[in-house]
């Protein structure tokens, strides 16, 4: 997982990364990019299933946070965005 863990970096110019368990990764990017890398990962890397999306807000800045949590069926394997 890794390598795509690498190419996501590369490509989205992430600006975080944590790897929370073997099986479970979140990678932070620009709003600007987010939608197109949630459809590479779908479309390219197989990762078929949303699982979720959810929103935190912080009302005082005038900020939220959407985070799509991803599911790749065959490798067992969720990545958040």
């Amino acid at each position: 997982m890794q390598n795509i863990i690498n190419d996501i970096k590369n490509r989205f110019q992430t600006t975080d990364h944590v790897q929370q368990r073997d099986n479970l990764a979140y990678v932070t990017v620009k709003k600007e990019l987010a939608l197109s890398l949630v459809k590479h990962l779908k479309e390219m890397e197989g990762f078929a299933h949303l699982v979720l999306l959810t929103a935190v807000d912080w009302i005082e800045e005038g900020e939220f946070q959407l985070t799509y949590l991803l599911n790749h069926p065959n490798k067992k394997f969720d990545i958040g965005v």
